[in-house]
Order: structure tokens, then sequence, then C-alpha cells
């Protein structure tokens, strides 16, 4: 679908609009522009995650699985 076939009942669409309810079509771009929203709530905190403590590493004689699919044994070779 292309724009060009629409341009008429664009053009009929638009000036219905402005003559009925005084709307204007916005500029191209209008509706991907970033806003800035005033409010009277309050900032919300910023949240900080918390330090979680080092994970200890498994031990060398700890029992692995063999690799489905041959994964891990292909990548870390």
């Amino acid at each position: 679908m292309e724009y060009r076939h629409c341009r008429k009942t664009q053009a009929a669409l638009d000036g219905c609009m402005l003559d009925q309810l005084g709307i204007e079509r916005p500029h191209l771009g209008y509706f991907s522009m970033p806003r800035i929203h005033h409010t009277e709530r309050p900032r919300p905190e910023k949240g900080y995650r918390d330090d979680y403590p080092q994970t200890p590493k498994l031990e060398d004689d700890f029992p692995r699985q063999p690799a489905k699919y041959f994964t891990r044994s292909a990548w870390n070779s």
C-alpha cells in the first residue's frame, strides 16, 4: 500500500476535521517525539539494587552432567 493512492481521501478527512472539529493535522513526527509530562505527583525514589554477596565457585570435583547436543564442550574446548 502506498500513500499516494490515499492523498485525496486524506485531504478530505483533514478538511472535514478542520471544519467540523477545529483540529489540524499534527506535523510529521509529532507522535514519535519524546514528551515530558508535568504532574503534581512526587518523583519516585531511585531504587538501587542491593549488594549481593559474591557467589562461591563450584568445586573442581563437583559432578557435572555431559553437555546436551555438545554445546558446552564445543565452545570451551
